[in-house]
């Protein structure tokens, strides 16, 4: 009879285990198929509202129309930015989830608003959470700090990666300029060398060896010249957005008649070097080359070869690291981000990114005496101003967790090459709990499960 009864406890306590365990599995189940249903129904709708619009300003409306027509309560602020309210400011802790919807970018807008939407209001009942929509980078620059200052925030931006950075470079652009004077060519064949198809992707991402079209031209042109074949430069320019790796380049040169064949054989072998280089990064991108008609002026020989010096002496990568021969963690990268001979002027624009205040004056004067050497003028504008890395900050997030709570992996401290949206806001806001976390939007239901079940 005991045996009886303890083999029916057994029995029951199992049965009473496996129905608690499939309840939680189904009460996962059922929330992830929710959010995911929930969060790309916001990502669609938003990305149909917005996609015909090219004003920051309007957009920025339409969302809030959206936002307010789903029902969510939108706090008063003056200003384009648009607040979602916690419970209570006053509570012990609040987590704000931070988002920047940018018209220049908007199917990110949309990824990063839709999923922040359905984060926050799938939020558990203790939590006390706030969303903030910046808009753009005018809204990051005007945060007043009672926004976001003693808070711990959360930059949410949709990617096609998965990271976390508590710190970011500052990025400098640097504008070369000197006068050339075109002239009829002394060569009797022209050449158009194209280069095209490469994707929109931050000059600042290090993580895949990319090919420049400004320097791969400018190689190919350098070690042309060195085999003794005169190059005047016609035409040479670049195509994308200047924070960006160019997505083109196109080259229209002249040369003597004589050197012909030898010219079309570096050519060759050129773009088959090129398809070699892009094969590794699955780029779509490709080189081309053909006889053009002659054009009527050209930079004479002086001129083409400081062009050319330009791009050899500017290169385009790394710039500094914490160790030498270029090991350890990266202080600083360049990247030559535009090129034009346009106008009676030889033109650059260099993005230089900087870790820190030194890098950053180290690049400035390496530029300083490349630009004096070669008589090029040279101007300087702050484009992103720096996020240290605070000792502080990087402890409260590393013992936080949150990038094996987030990705099911150990975090790891980084700093962000690329422009950061936090660098924009005020330096006494900066100096809060703030980190920046880049989310696989195809992932992003398990992501916005996972952010829920971290904020505590």
């Amino acid at each position: 009879m005991k045996r009886l009864t303890k083999y029916v406890l057994a029995l029951s306590l199992l049965m009473i285990s496996t129905f608690v365990l499939t309840g939680c599995d189904t009460s996962k189940s059922e929330l992830l198929n929710h959010i995911k249903d929930e969060g790309y129904e916001y990502y669609e709708a938003i990305k149909s509202k917005i996609n015909d619009i090219d004003d920051q300003d309007a957009m920025m409306k339409e969302i809030k129309a959206y936002i307010s027509k789903e029902k969510f309560d939108i706090q008063k602020k003056t200003g384009q930015n648009i607040v979602l309210p916690s419970k209570s400011d006053e509570m012990e802790k609040t987590t704000i989830l931070l988002v920047v919807a940018d018209v220049n970018d908007k199917k990110k807008t949309a990824q990063s608003v839709g999923t922040a939407l359905t984060t926050y209001k799938n939020k558990e009942e203790s939590q006390n959470i706030k969303l903030v929509i910046a808009s753009g980078s005018k809204g990051m620059e005007a945060m007043d700090k009672a926004t976001l200052d003693g808070k711990e925030v959360i930059l949410l931006e949709g990617s096609s990666r998965k990271a976390v950075f508590v710190g970011s470079v500052e990025t400098n652009q640097i504008a070369l300029n000197k006068p050339m004077s075109p002239e009829s060519p002394k060569g009797e064949i022209a050449y158009e060398i194209l280069i095209d198809g490469f994707p929109n992707i931050d000059s600042g991402d290090r993580e895949n060896k990319h090919v420049n079209p400004i320097n791969f031209i400018g190689d190919v042109l350098i070690r042309a010249q060195s085999a003794d074949i005169n190059i005047e430069i016609s035409d040479f320019k670049s195509y994308g957005d200047i924070t960006m790796f160019p997505t083109g380049a196109r080259a229209v040169v002249v040369i003597e008649k004589s050197s012909e064949e030898k010219f079309e054989e570096r050519l060759r072998k050129a773009s088959e070097d090129f398809q070699e280089k892009i094969r590794t990064g699955k780029w779509e991108a490709k080189m081309t080359y053909s006889k053009v008609e002659m054009p009527s002026a050209a930079l004479n020989y002086d001129d083409t070869t400081s062009i050319l010096s330009t791009i050899y002496t500017l290169e385009d990568g790394v710039f500094k690291t914490t160790e030498e021969d270029y090991e350890g963690d990266v202080l600083g990268v360049f990247t030559i981000a535009s090129i034009s001979t346009n106008g009676g002027k030889g033109s650059f624009l260099v993005m230089a990114r900087s870790a820190d205040e030194e890098t950053k004056q180290e690049m400035i004067e390496n530029y300083t005496l490349t630009s004096s050497i070669l008589g090029y003028n040279m101007t300087t504008n702050m484009r992103y101003g720096s996020w240290n890395i605070s000792e502080e900050n990087k402890k409260y997030w590393t013992e936080s967790g949150i990038g094996k709570s987030l990705f099911n992996k150990p975090y790891e401290s980084s700093l962000d090459l690329e422009e950061n949206e936090i660098g924009l806001l005020n330096d006494d806001i900066k100096s809060g709990k703030l980190i920046n976390v880049e989310f696989d939007f195809n992932d992003f239901d398990e992501f916005s499960y996972n952010l829920i079940k971290y904020i505590k």
